[in-house]
């Protein structure tokens, strides 16, 4: 089965890492999944990380696993939510005879030695003093080492997974075309009703909301490009209605689009 979300890394450490956050409307928060493995440390607020439905507690000092192949989001109970994210390349760890495709981790570390030592990650790519790429190399292994020793669980009944991943592949490469529930449904080989329901449960959000969510996202990368207008972003994104799309991406994104495309152009004069 294909991935949804496609990693790069870069050539002197296999990772990706990243301060993030959520808000409580959960505004910018897709739910994805990937062959690669992911860590999430809570540092403010308190929110639940979705996994494959299942919500598991975030708040200051928690540290989530998600698994590899996992569909997961985040949901900010506060106000706001705050986390580093660690994303490691499967191919790396494979190296040490990890292979985390066929591992299942506890999706929550809930002891201090394990804490500690993706503490000592996060300090390393913090601070960034003279071989650090080489301290966090070693202190990956280390702390995925020792979740193999401590936190190997039993691997849950995919059960409905791999259809809403059917669904969301076919929704990623279509959202631009004239596209519905019952399609997507159809595509995925279940009814429009019990494809719904599934779909609202394990991602969070509606099918069309979904659908979207990746028409203003894509349509914001087009217009930080700055090379393409506002109506001209709507129509390639799937928008036939200029009013509509507006008024959805305002939603998400909190900005006009033409707000966007101004910042964008301000920026252009400024620099050139």
């Amino acid at each position: 089965m294909s991935r949804y979300e496609n990693h790069l890394f870069r050539n002197e450490l296999p990772i990706i890492f990243h301060y993030d956050h959520v808000d409580k409307e959960g505004k910018g928060c897709l739910s994805n999944w990937h062959e690669n493995i992911e860590f999430l440390y809570c540092t403010v607020g308190e929110g639940r990380a979705i996994i494959n439905s299942k919500p598991v507690e975030m708040k200051p000092g928690s540290l989530i696993v998600i698994n590899s192949g996992d569909i997961h989001y985040t949901v900010a109970d506060t106000k706001e939510i705050e986390y580093y994210c660690l994303i490691v390349y499967t191919d790396f760890l494979k190296e040490f005879g990890i292979d985390v495709e066929n591992i299942h981790f506890t999706e929550d570390v809930t002891d201090s030695s394990g804490c500690d030592l993706f503490q000592k990650i996060v300090i390393e790519l913090d601070n960034r003093l003279p071989y650090y790429t080489a301290m966090v190399r070693g202190e990956i292994i280390s702390f995925v080492a020792y979740l193999c020793r401590n936190y190997i669980s039993e691997k849950q009944s995919p059960g409905n997974d791999d259809m809403i991943k059917k669904g969301m592949i076919y929704i990623r490469e279509h959202f631009q075309e004239c596209i519905n529930v019952e399609s997507v449904a159809s595509h995925a080989g279940f009814s429009r009703f019990y494809f719904s329901r599934q779909f609202k449960s394990i991602t969070g959000m509606t099918v069309m909301e979904y659908v979207q969510f990746l028409r203003c996202r894509h349509a914001r990368d087009l217009l930080l490009s700055g090379n393409c207008s506002v109506s001209k972003a709507a129509m390639e994104c799937g928008f036939s209605d200029l009013s509509y799309f507006t008024k959805v991406f305002k939603w998400q994104f909190g900005v006009l689009p033409s707000e966007v495309a101004r910042m964008k152009a301000v920026h252009t004069i400024r620099t050139d």
